[in-house]
């Protein structure tokens, strides 16, 4: 019978790498009631909380926690290593739940902290994504109703970070931390109740361990996100002073290769340009796609109009690090990108109080301001350490791929402005990614042996091509570089779910040749006909998912039954099974000392010194390749060589780039990973806009005044 520590750490000044813990409350199995800890810049109380814990963790508890990320940062502030501990995170537990599952997810929901009912219907009234709070859930799984407004009172309060807390203050937030554990243990229970009612037994079996699991990760996470990423402060400054100047130096740009259509115009008064709309609408009109055009819903008398929103332009040109010039549609979705990519470093907007009287016990609040809180990039930054701390988001998504939020997370803003992620000196980043993971997966997951000698080939789209007797068995891409181009472009489409409706556009684009959906469709067809294993595994995919009323990741993720977009289901396992290994990758290194400071996509992030890159890189590389053949099908883990490929930069390497090889080790060989060495990171399909750009890292009146 396991044992639990259920938890509740308050805390603010999330911006360093240790938090500063306002209070902890915490109960077990067999005591449910609360022992207290009043922590704020009290270092006793923080020395017998640390004692305690490492006393229960001896003991064998499971520490159980709403957002184990948080409490295991709190950890790292009592000089804990959280990844030492077991957790079972709830939040994530309930994410899982509701992952495409209709009855959780939708009808009786909490929403804003108003009760209502909520439809599945993407187009009804009532459709609104549920929420994933703690009062959210307690009102699915437990029909309690939490006060959302003391708690969003309460949190503004402990976030403020006063240098003292009245003695008043004190009881309300000790008391407040007390009662987010109170329904933990009932809600776990309900949560457990409800994966045996989904599950068949030899699933229920390895429940527990998928959990701890989850939790792990958690714990890790906590460590990546204490740790962060360098940036330079006064790069970021001058930087964030620049975005109207960035923004206007664009649309000039875009004008000066548009000069009858004329975008944007300047406005007398505050001399920034403006997006003028009649001419967007009056060129999409001239494209092959006004009639699939994407429209407004309707102003407020009822007026549809062309959408000019990014989806609407990304639906034909969707393009992501080199925007053809010339092509409006590209140049606007060059625009639209940076815009949302800057609006993390604009400003935040004044703030007026959340609240505005309280009832004389000081815990309920009478009238409350309704405010939405944007976030910026300098959220998770401190100037003096010169870190980002990221919100890593993990199991964001259906696959359980992490999904950080892009307005403060550099690595997911447009590719030049990577180059503000810059160590200090006598320190290096390092990048290491799977090359094609997706692809090869989805052939040795298949056993698809064509696929797999395609993947070993070293140019998938290349052997497709000769497979499918496109381009003669000598072709090269040199000599065939069009040609190739086309099978590139419907292989990554089909990897990525997209119809024939996509592909046609994406070879139009690609090629300026213009390509029917039925061409689209032969090219689809083609792929499968190559790769017919893969095809087949694809359709029981899909009858697997009906049947079984769920698809499972290798290290237990779940996404329920309710998702209908066929392609989606198609393309989720192999997404799950990416991003179990990405896991599994951070755990191997993190344990070998590294400092990870983030992932992204198919890459793992380290800082380490100078002159200890090199081995950094190869003990990535080898970590990453035993992650990659853990999860694999005894049978096909030798043949299950995942090619991967390193950037590294820092302020100490020369100034020219350069490409060298390293070796690492297997357990199946000694393999080769090119490295790429650079003093700055720049992304060679981003060059140009870095060249154009790069210059508003320095000051400000520097590059405009001077």
């Amino acid at each position: 019978m396991s044992r639990y520590c259920y938890l509740d750490f308050e805390f603010n000044r999330t911006k360093q790498r240790y938090v500063n813990l306002v209070c902890c409350s915490l109960s077990t199995t067999e005591d449910p009631n609360p022992v207290e800890a009043w922590l704020h810049h009290e270092h006793g109380p923080d020395a017998d909380l640390a004692t305690r814990l490492d006393d229960l963790n001896e003991q064998g508890y499971i520490f159980l926690a709403w957002a184990a990320v948080a409490e295991a940062r709190s950890f790292i502030s009592l000089n804990l290593d959280p990844t030492k501990f077991k957790w079972i995170d709830m939040y994530l537990e309930y994410r899982c739940l509701i992952n495409h599952s209709n009855s959780l997810g939708f009808g009786r929901q909490l929403i804003d902290g108003v009760k209502c009912y909520t439809n599945s219907n993407k187009w009804a009234k009532n459709y609104k994504k549920p929420e994933v709070n703690l009062a959210a859930a307690a009102y699915k799984l437990l029909n309690v109703e939490l006060d959302t407004e003391h708690k969003d009172f309460m949190r503004d309060l402990i976030i403020s970070a006063p240098a003292e807390f009245s003695d008043q203050e004190k009881g309300w937030i000790q008391k407040y931390c007390s009662s987010d554990i109170k329904y933990l243990p009932r809600m776990f229970a309900e949560i457990v109740k409800l994966y045996t009612k989904r599950l068949p037994r030899e699933h229920q079996e390895s429940l527990k361990g998928e959990m701890l699991l989850r939790g792990e990760y958690a714990a890790r996470t906590a460590v990546m996100e204490a740790d962060g990423y360098p940036y330079n402060p006064q790069s970021i400054k001058n930087f964030a002073n620049s975005v109207s100047y960035i923004m206007d130096d664009l649309a000039i740009d875009i004008n000066s290769q548009f000069p009858e259509e004329k975008i944007f115009v300047r406005k007398p008064a505050t001399r920034r340009f403006s997006k003028k709309e009649q001419p967007q609408r009056d060129w999409i009109l001239t494209t092959p796609y006004a009639d699939k055009w994407d429209m407004t819903k309707g102003g407020k008398f009822g007026k549809k109009q062309l959408s000019l929103s990014l989806d609407a332009y990304q639906k034909f040109y969707n393009f992501t690090h080199d925007y053809p010039r010339n092509n409006l549609g590209a140049q606007m979705v060059r625009f639209l990108k940076t815009k949302q990519s800057l609006n993390g470093f604009l400003p935040k907007k004044p703030q007026i109080k959340y609240w505005d009287t309280l009832r004389s016990d000081g815990e309920k609040i009478i009238k409350q301001k309704s405010l939405k809180k944007s976030k910026t990039f300098f959220d998770s930054t401190d100037p003096k350490e010169g870190r980002v701390h990221p919100y890593m988001n993990i199991y964001g998504a259906q696959s359980a791929r992490s999904q950080p939020g892009a307005t403060g997370f550099i690595p997911l803003k447009a590719a030049w402005m990577r180059a503000l992620i810059e160590p200090k000196p006598g320190r290096v980043m390092i990048g290491v990614d799977w090359g094609q993971i997706q692809f090869f997966l989805k052939m040795l997951i298949s056993k698809d042996k064509k696929g797999i000698k395609a993947y070993q080939s070293g140019d998938v789209y290349l052997y497709f091509a000769k497979e499918a007797g496109a381009v003669p068995q000598d072709a090269t891409k040199a000599t065939h570089k069009a040609m190739r181009d086309k099978f590139k472009a419907t292989t990554l489409a089909i990897q990525f779910g997209m119809t024939k409706f996509g592909l046609a556009i994406k070879l139009t684009q690609d090629t300026g040749i213009e390509h029917t959906e039925d061409e689209a469709q032969e090219l689809i067809d083609l792929f499968y006909e190559v790769f017919p294993d893969a095809h087949e595994n694809d359709e029981d995919i899909t009858e697997d998912y009906e049947s079984d009323g769920f698809l499972k990741a290798p290290g237990g993720w779940y996404m329920w039954g309710d998702n209908t977009n066929e392609r989606s289901v198609r393309n989720c396992p192999f997404q799950m099974w990416e991003s179990d290994i990405m896991r599994l990758a951070v755990g191997y290194i993190q344990d070998e000392g590294r400092m990870v400071a983030y992932t992204l996509h198919d890459a793992i992030y380290v800082e380490c010194n100078t002159e200890d890159k090199d081995l950094g890189i190869s003990e990535m590389a080898s970590f990453m390749d035993k992650a990659f053949r853990f999860y694999l099908p005894k049978e096909m883990k030798e043949v299950g060589y995942c090619k991967v490929d390193a950037d590294v930069w820092g302020p100490d390497l020369p100034a020219e780039t350069v490409y060298y090889d390293l070796t690492y080790e297997t357990e199946y060989g000694e393999f080769e990973i090119p490295v790429k060495q650079q003093q700055i990171y720049i992304d060679e399909r981003a060059q140009t806009d870095y060249d154009k750009f790069s210059k508003y890292f320095v000051d400000i009146f520097k590059t405009h005044l001077l």
